[in-house]
């Protein structure tokens, strides 16, 4: 059982190896559960005989035990993050609350999900000009999601998502990069930096937020196997495998996810050349119409050695990025193994990769962006302009 009101699963059945779809509907209120079939499957009696299928939305499962019957796996692991967010000082206490009371955020359950489908309705409505039907449902999710702290539009409704997405794995490194820009706020370069964030720029960029938080969250079933490993800086056991293997939803994932973190890096080398003492469009030997001619992989150079800086752009990895782009990988569905080869055009060494590492990764480029997207929030609110929402 996982934190979403509707969990998916996937799994390929144990005979004629077609893909069966269930989901679990869950109502937290009446605390009591609604399964449903969605593809190839019937609910029925379960004859004695019949294979077991551990299934989990948050968890991975040892080689070995998706059949397993009474598996304890993830009580295991619940017991290992509970371990690592204790010695690193990370749990926090509770508030006691009445039977009929709302939980609220960061108390509240993970339901990340749930609540990205409200913030992209009050987002949807904005972009098509309904401000005042957009503003009630901002209003609407912070009387239940935030009471004691209301939400101040959707810009910081955007803001709180992706700093709970983000949280606590990529915290220090956004620290860092702001720390820097508090540092450069009054150099008259960046000051300069205001001219580029023209709203057309902002309307684009606030496009592949957008989009790029919709994709996440459409295929958030398989995600949310290693999410929270990932997001609570906890390294996946060796030899789990994911239950469920939907790769052929996923394997555009990590392309799409660098395509659009390596067009909005800009951001970053711009406040590098301000940070090396030029204008924020002036690199060391590029002129800023030829640093934006680069292939993306190449973006990554004009600041990687400013490590406020690099240490957002770790998971970035073109090979990756091109084989998944251009149908580059296979899959084999009873190892798990991603096969695919490196170098310009495919044509270099084979490389292979578990299922379970590639959705860890695509987790990592995707924490990357909304990282991203928080610090231009940040710059937004120092330039007075308007949120690229």
């Amino acid at each position: 059982m996982g934190q979403e009101n509707s969990q998916a699963h996937r799994f390929r059945c144990r005979n004629c190896k077609e893909e069966i779809a269930i989901r679990m509907l869950v109502d937290y209120e009446k605390i009591s559960t609604e399964i449903v079939c969605d593809l190839n499957g019937e609910l029925t009696d379960a004859p004695a005989s019949s294979p077991i299928v551990n299934v989990d939305a948050n968890f991975v499962v040892p080689e070995g035990e998706h059949e397993m019957d009474f598996n304890v796996a993830r009580l295991q692991q619940i017991h290992a993050m509970a371990t690592a967010a204790e010695k690193a000082g990370r749990t926090v206490s509770v508030p006691l609350r009445t039977p009929d009371a709302k939980m609220p955020r960061p108390f509240r359950r993970p339901d990340y999900l749930g609540e990205w489908d409200q913030v992209k309705k009050a987002w949807s409505l904005a972009r098509n000009g309904m401000q005042k039907l957009s503003e009630e449902r901002v209003r609407q999710a912070s009387a239940k999601l935030y009471p004691t702290d209301p939400l101040q539009g959707l810009p910081d409704w955007l803001w709180r998502l992706a700093l709970l997405l983000c949280n606590p794995a990529y915290e220090a490194r956004f620290r860092d990069t702001v720390s820097l820009l508090v540092s450069l706020k009054d150099d008259e370069n960046f000051k300069g930096l205001k001219a580029w964030f023209t709203p057309a720029l902002r309307k684009v960029r606030a496009q592949r937020y957008y989009d790029a938080l919709n994709e996440f969250f459409d295929l958030y079933d398989e995600f949310s196997q290693v999410y929270f490993y990932v997001a609570k800086e906890i390294d996946l056991p060796p030899d789990y495998k994911a239950i469920s293997a939907g790769f052929d939803r996923v394997k555009m994932f990590y392309g799409n996810m660098f395509e659009r973190f390596a067009s909005s890096v800009d951001l970053l080398a711009y406040v590098g050349n301000i940070k090396n003492g030029r204008p924020y469009d002036q690199f060391e030997r590029l002129t800023n119409h030829e640093y934006l001619r680069l292939d993306k992989a190449g973006r990554f150079a004009a600041f990687e050695k400013i490590s406020a800086l690099g240490n957002i752009c770790e998971e970035a990895d073109s090979q990756l990025r091109n084989a998944s782009h251009h149908n580059g990988m296979t899959f084999d569905e009873g190892t798990q193994i991603i096969s695919y080869r490196s170098g310009k055009g495919g044509m270099g060494p084979a490389q292979q990769l578990e299922y379970v590492r590639y959705l860890e990764r695509c987790v990592r480029i995707f924490l990357q962006l909304m990282t991203l997207l928080r610090i231009e929030l940040i710059l937004c609110q120092q330039f007075n302009v308007s949120a690229p929402v």
